[in-house]
């Protein structure tokens, strides 16, 4: 067997493996008990977060894949998210991705399979790729497995698995073996092109930024290969423009996104910001130094970066150790001097050291997350690991040096176990949280030094000749440091647990669609909603239209730590068209900071030792006491009261009690009190202390220094005052208001017939006076207005769409049709069509389409018909064998529309999106596999 088909034989086993694994798991490869950390679901969820690092995936990944999801199976592209910040462009955010290839599994499967297949599959191509670039290196045959591994499983690509980022990062080795076949290759038009779609992938990838990083690698990578082929410069060149060429579709709407985007002026009014903290340096060598976050301890480097930030740049102590010295060791190998400078220079643009940080101001690298670069640094280290690997094994080492080598790793060694003795025996003085962490640090030390030593010590012995059993031995020795150190950091979840829902969301299910306003606690973060079919009107995609996101902050310019409104006037709901309010306090009450300083988490675990804090107030009601909570990342069955006193009368006014499990970290609680009647220039005092308290058992309250906690009071001035917000519901300290008269059109006339879709919204309307109509979809590129089927103009009314409507009974419709999307389908379709033209060209040219159609020729005369048509027929059968086990093992499952009328669709619950699966998918599965199936018999056969 030849060593092409082996690999093959090898990537098929692995990708079966991770397929019967993906089918028949039970799990969803989610971390969805993070919004265990909502009090929106804090019923549904009995324990802490297995990693509460893990937002983003549940938080705005996977809601924007169900989003499009949903739409591509009703037969829509989505181009506009009409459910988040009163709409936004969709398709022209890269992070949703839509187009990336490994997408549409998500789209055609069932989630729970979709979620566990596609990051397995990225390891496992990442891993084939990864082997391709150091195989073509000309390595040993065993440093091309082992370095592939490494990469896949160490820092970056398993802490950013679940992101875009690694769509992108994954292509990053494919892109240099790509390279490397056309040095070797000579001006190959083929290799070129298969450059170009990598890098057309690359764009649909989702993350600019780690492809523009790619991108810097890859022409340092060209100025090194080719610095004595300067007009290879220009082939190169040609194949990355093609390629970002193919990518217009993608692009030029991103493009028109960002020069209208918040994010863009942020950015480039306060420079980048997007750098590591020099003193994170040392988490490239011991990254678990200070715990993780899919571990019991975990505390970040600094307040401003986290353990996914600073670890990425981690490979394992082994590969690190063998990189260094090999880039000492041989400084005049080429290969090995790049390499170098590419981990260092990724270095010192990641941690922003001078003079590298001067470059780094400049305004395109300020807006770009310039940190991530310590990901290059990471790969650089592998490739200079297998560099270095490569020549010890081609090289003999001198008995002697093999003998000290021996010496000094025995007693490496030997001092690893005395110090894990010694810190069992002698007692230590330690802080309790130093000593419950003690164990875990001790445990980690240990496997890094003894795996370090170990390996080294093999590696030595074994150079003489790597063996498959020597080869699986010093990888499971490497893994010790990346895969078994990293496993559980992406976990997984329980069927129930993917976003349950609640006794709110059902509420907000069973009434009238309207926007949502989250005040105070993040209780439905932005992009959540999508899962459950709900408006939000607030946006979290990165990006935002400039206009809306600053005419929403200076509406709504109180915030809190979350960068949450927290307060909300009833003329600012009504101006962005909020019809429900979900909050943490009663919002038609006045809110006042007494205590404003949170410093500190001061324990509730002393009875006898309450937290104290007293307040004056002048003639009025006091109807709740709003704290900042903790509960130390886990749940507890304790209680807390709270009780209020009237100091210059020593009378108790009221008392109320917490449950601890309602408790959650860094979140706003309220007291509900009955108003209580405060008297002028009465002094009152807060006593707040625990009840069922244990070691393991208590919460805490952020304070000051003087154990004073942070508080605000709630009151109302006048009892007679008539509420303006509907309270609806209220569950689990959450309350969720109406807003009355609240509309998505504010006009003088009068509006019927109103009918909206994702990227149009019509109505009739009949005008009083010619006046202006302003419609509450933020002003933006590519929204035409028709009044009458007559094109109008639209105006920017701050931030919102106007249009001007004469007097009278009119018709009017607006609609998205971006011309930055016509227009990049164009160029990506001119593209597509230049390639095939080349290449039926440039095959007719070289013959190759002669010698295909004289194979054919031979082929048809030497079987008959009859033959072919038994075959085709063989297939077919096995075709639709196969296809019924699909279906019988993969649970298709199909979303019955709802409307407001009675229809056959609603009354026989029949999903339009059986028709798409069953006369597309299945039939065009058939005529593939049928074919498929022919072609590889008759080729074998033909053999």
């Amino acid at each position: 067997m030849s060593p092409k088909m082996k690999e093959i034989k090898l990537f098929l086993i692995g990708f079966i493996i991770i397929l019967c694994f993906s089918i028949f798991s039970k799990e969803y490869l989610l971390p969805v008990d993070i919004l265990g950390n909502l009090p929106l679901f804090n019923e549904k969820y009995n324990s802490s977060p297995k990693n509460s690092l893990l937002a983003d995936p549940v938080f705005q990944f996977e809601p924007w894949r169900h989003l499009a999801k949903e739409k591509i199976l009703k037969g829509e592209f989505p181009l506009w998210n009409e459910n988040n910040g009163r709409g936004a462009p969709f398709f022209a955010n890269p992070q949703t991705a839509i187009l990336y290839p490994l997408n549409y599994i998500y789209y055609f499967s069932p989630e729970k399979f979709a979620l566990t297949f596609i990051p397995l599959l990225k390891m496992l191509l990442f891993i084939l790729f990864s082997y391709l670039y150091f195989k073509s290196l000309i390595l040993n045959k065993a440093i091309p497995f082992i370095s592939s591994f490494i990469v896949a499983t160490s820092g970056f690509f398993i802490l950013w698995l679940l992101w875009p980022h690694t769509n992108v990062f994954l292509l990053l080795p494919l892109i240099l073996y790509l390279t490397e076949k056309i040095s070797q290759a000579g001006s190959s038009y083929r290799w070129h092109i298969a450059l170009s779609f990598i890098y057309f992938i690359a764009v649909l990838g989702g993350h600019p930024e780690t492809l523009a990083e790619i991108l810097i690698l890859h022409l340092f990578y060209l100025m090194f290969k080719f610095k004595k082929e300067k007009k290879r410069y220009i082939q190169f060149f040609s194949s990355i423009s093609l390629g970002f060429l193919l990518g217009a579709i993608q692009l030029i709407p991103f493009f028109e996104y960002l020069l209208n985007s918040f994010t863009l002026d942020q950015r480039g009014a306060q420079m980048s910001d997007f750098y590591l903290p020099k003193i994170s340096f040392i988490m490239n060598f011991f990254p678990f130094i200070l715990g993780a976050p899919h571990k019991e301890f975990y505390k970040p480097i600094s307040e401003f970066t986290n353990f996914q930030e600073t670890a990425g740049g981690y490979v394992g102590l082994i590969t690190i150790l063998t990189a260094i010295f090999g880039s000492v060791k041989w400084t005049k190998d080429s290969r090995i001097k790049f390499w170098s400078f590419v981990v260092l220079f990724s270095w010192l643009v990641s941690y922003q050291i001078w003079p590298v940080n001067l470059l780094l101001n400049l305004p395109l690298f300020s807006i770009l997350a310039s940190h991530r670069m310590i990901g290059v640094a990471g790969f650089g280290l592998v490739v200079l690991f297998a560099l270095s690997a490569d020549k010890l094994l081609s090289q003999r080492i001198p008995k002697k040096l093999i003998k000290n080598l021996n010496f000094i790793l025995i007693a490496v060694f030997v001092l690893t176990i005395a110090i894990n003795l010694a810190l069992l025996i002698i007692p230590l003085n330690l802080p309790e949280k130093v000593n419950r962490f003690l164990p875990f640090l001790q445990t980690y030390g240990s496997i890094v030094s003894i795996s370090t030593v170990i390996f080294l010590i093999l590696f030595i012995h074994f150079q003489s000749k790597l063996t498959r059993v020597k080869v699986l031995i010093l990888l499971i020795l490497i893994l010790f440091q990346t895969f078994f150190l990293f496993y559980g950091y992406n976990p997984s979840v329980s069927d129930n647990s993917y976003y349950p829902s609640t006794k709110i969301i059902d509420r907000l299910q069973s009434i009238d669609k309207g926007t949502i306003l989250n005040v105070g606690n993040p209780i439905m973060p932005a992009n959540i909603n999508l899962i459950y079919n709900l408006k939000n009107i607030q946006n979290n995609d990165a990006i935002e239209i400039l206009n809306y996101r600053k005419e929403f902050d200076d509406t709504f310019n109180k915030k809190n730590i979350w960068k949450e409104i927290d307060e909300v006037k009833y003329e600012s709901a009504q101006k962005f068209g909020i019809s429900y309010i979900l909050s943490d306090y009663n919002i038609n009450l006045k809110k006042e900071k007494i205590q404003p300083d949170k410093e500190i988490i001061t324990s509730l675990s002393d009875p006898k030792n309450p937290l104290k804090n007293s307040f004056k107030f002048k003639e009025s009601y006091l109807y709740g006491i709003r704290f900042l909570t903790a509960n130390y990342n886990r749940k507890n069955n304790c209680e807390i009261n709270v009780q209020i006193y009237n100091q210059t009368t020593q009378k108790n006014l009221g008392e109320d009690v917490i449950l601890c499990s309602e408790v959650k970290d860094l979140m706003f609680y309220t007291v509900d009190f009955s108003g209580i009647k405060l008297e002028n220039n009465n002094k009152y005092l807060i006593s707040i202390y625990p009840k069922n308290v244990s070691e393991d058992n208590f919460v805490g309250l952020w304070s000051d220094q003087d154990r004073k906690p942070y508080f605000e009071i709630l009151y109302k001035d006048d009892l007679t005052q008539k509420d303006r917000f509907e309270l609806i519901s209220f569950d689990s300290n959450i309350y969720l208001w109406k807003v009355s008269n609240s509309a998505n059109i504010k006009t003088l006339g009068n509006i019927q017939k109103q009918s909206s879709s994702s990227t149009s919204i019509s109505f009739e309307v009949d005008m009083p006076q010619t006046d202006t109509v302003e419609i509450k979809i933020p002003y933006y590129p590519g929204w035409t207005a028709l009044v009458d089927n007559k094109k109008v103009e639209i105006t920017n009314s701050n931030p919102f769409m106007l249009i001007k409507v004469p007097k009278g009974y009119h018709y009017v419709e607006l609609r998205y049709q971006p011309l930055s999307f016509i227009l990049g389908l164009l160029i990506t379709s001119l593209a597509l069509i230049s390639i095939a033209i080349y290449v039926v060209k440039k095959e007719f040219k070289s013959g190759q389409c002669n010698r295909l159609v004289k194979y054919c020729q031979n082929i048809n005369s030497k079987y008959s018909w009859i033959y072919h048509l038994k075959v085709l027929f063989s297939g077919f059968l096995a075709s639709v064998i196969s296809l019924l086990l699909i279906i019988k093992v993969i649970d298709f499952r199909f979303v019955t529309p709802h409307t407001t009328s009675i229809n056959w669709l609603t009354v026989y619950s029949y999903p339009k999106q059986q028709d798409y699966f069953y006369f597309f998918f299945c039939l065009i599965y058939l005529y593939v596999a049928t074919l498929l199936f022919w072609i590889i018999w008759i080729w074998k056969k033909n053999e």
